[in-house]
């Protein structure tokens, strides 16, 4: 656990199976569009939060053109030899 403190009690906490996370409040500059748009679809900052913090984890998930995530190292290493098995198993289909 990230926080000595009783669950429910932390100041700044969110919960993740079980795990308690420490929070820290930063200060964003929206246009004014996203901001109607955010308060609309999470109307109080605790689903704010949320909905921030998953998009934010969903966009730094897909790695840049200058990072090489280790998935993808590996997935194009054997490129050749995975588009060969699905080939294999493509020829196997038989036409509708």
């Amino acid at each position: 656990m990230s926080a000595q403190c009783i669950p429910d009690t932390c100041p700044n906490q969110t919960r993740y199976l079980g795990i308690v996370n420490m929070s820290v409040e930063t200060v964003v500059a929206l246009p004014e569009d996203l901001k109607v748009a955010l308060d609309r679809r999470a109307p109080n900052p605790p689903e704010r939060d949320e909905l921030i913090a998953a998009a934010l984890r969903a966009y730094f998930a897909w790695p840049r053109p200058d990072e090489d995530s280790s998935d993808l190292a590996v997935i194009n290493a054997h490129a050749d030899e995975l588009n060969a098995e699905a080939e294999d198993a493509l020829s196997y289909q038989v036409p509708l």
